[in-house]
């Protein structure tokens, strides 16, 4: 077993997010040498050879492993495991609708800390427990303090607690990005996408294995993830064509790292006057646009403290006869990260009482979730339709019509 669990990025956002809005103190620990501290199951032996230089008794002899090293493939879960153990032998419980995000409830105060490997960010009502929670954990490991949470994930946060506002902005990785491929004095585009240009595979070239399009897709897909997700559609795109890629290809890439060279300086906001935890959920879709395989596109974005916090653009895994079926595939999508993020309130304690309200721009999409009508133009999304309207019906969704300028 190797699998080790980190923090969503979009679960970061979500407790960032609850942090601004009830103001609560927000601090960083790093642990040095992380996979050191580990105790290796002795049920799963591990063996390694003798270090070059060091030989002890018959030089066939190996060592075998009581703790965990880097290089392990082991290694981060066993990480895992043992800051696991340590954070629920100080109380917290782990959230499991996100494994790596841990609730402390006591004396009318809670703290929470989200872990990526070996980086924690510690959210806190109160600077006692705060301060405590730090001190257990440098008794047991080797701690750096970071002190309130400046950089996370070549993630900036800026926060002002006098007017509430974070944000959230990766400009330094977008520069060094510019800079590794000499875009520094690029032309200004608009736009992350030209509308005319219509992508297409081709069979890759020994002349196209000097650029580099699949690890620049996945940078680009990295700061979607982290802040931008105006470029989501774009490099939705062209992460078609990392296996089939040519020059055509390559310069659309760039396109979109020339615009977000000018666009930088963009960051999600995150506002803490608007003081409830209530939270929006938009989706649209549109309608077989897509020449190759004439899939839709599908989307959606959830809006809390004024920012988007989760979001998606994808092409639907099956072709869709309506506009109808099209936009409710949408809202589906929509209802299904609701229900995570209802759930996962009701875990950190921020449980809600009403409805959620999700916008969609298509009157027919809201009348075939609220309504138990058969039909058999219909039949073939049926289990879609059910599974968003049984959760209308149990209160958790309120579906209301949007038009697109509004969304806009």
């Amino acid at each position: 077993e190797i699998f080790s669990p980190v923090i969503r990025l979009e679960a970061l956002r979500l407790m960032l997010a609850i942090a601004t809005i009830l103001d609560l103190e927000i601090h960083q620990m790093d642990v040095a040498t992380a996979f050191l501290n580990g105790e290796i199951d002795t049920t799963e032996p591990i063996y390694m050879k003798q270090p070059e230089g060091f030989h002890k008794g018959d030089s066939n002899q190996v060592c075998k492993l009581h703790k965990s090293l880097y290089g392990l493939k082991q290694a981060p879960r066993i990480w895992y495991l043992c800051l696991h153990k340590f954070l629920l032998s100080l109380g917290f419980e782990r959230c499991q609708k996100e494994y790596c995000i841990y609730v402390l409830k006591a004396n009318n105060t809670f703290a929470f800390v989200c872990v990526y490997v070996d980086d924690l960010t510690i959210i806190c009502k109160d600077q006692d427990m705060l301060n405590k929670i730090k001190e257990d954990l440098s008794s047991n490991f080797k701690m750096t303090d970071l002190g309130e949470l400046h950089y996370i994930l070549r993630i900036k946060v800026a926060r002002d607690r006098v007017n509430k506002i974070l944000t959230l902005s990766q400009e330094k990785f977008i520069t060094d990005l510019v800079r590794e491929y000499k875009l520094e004095n690029c032309e200004v585009v608009e736009t992350p996408q030209a509308v005319s240009i219509e992508l297409k595979p081709d069979k890759t070239s020994q002349e196209m294995d000097k650029y580099p399009y699949p690890s620049h897709v996945g940078s680009l897909q990295y700061i979607i993830r982290g802040t931008r997700p105006d470029i989501a559609n774009a490099v939705r795109e062209l992460a078609k064509y990392t296996t089939c890629y040519n020059k055509s290809h390559w310069k659309a890439a760039l396109r979109v790292l020339k615009y977000l060279k000018h666009t930088s300086t963009f960051s999600l906001v995150l506002d803490g006057h608007k003081k409830s935890l209530d939270y929006l959920i938009y989706t649209d879709a549109s309608f077989g646009n897509a020449n190759e395989g004439r899939k839709s596109i599908l989307g959606y974005c959830l809006m809390l403290a004024g920012a988007a916090i989760t979001y998606k653009s994808s092409r639907a895994t099956t072709i869709h006869l309506s506009t109808c079926e099209a936009e409710t595939a949408a809202a589906v999508e929509g209802v299904k990260e609701s229900e995570w993020l209802f759930e996962l309130f009701r875990e950190l304690g921020l449980a809600r009482n009403g409805p959620i309200t999700l916008l969609c721009d298509n009157n027919s999409a809201i009348a075939q979730i609220k309504n138990p009508c058969k039909h058999f133009n219909n039949k073939h999304i049926q289990i879609k339709q059910l599974y968003a309207r049984e959760k209308f019906e149990e209160g958790r969704i309120n579906v209301l019509y949007c038009s697109t300028d509004e969304m806009i």
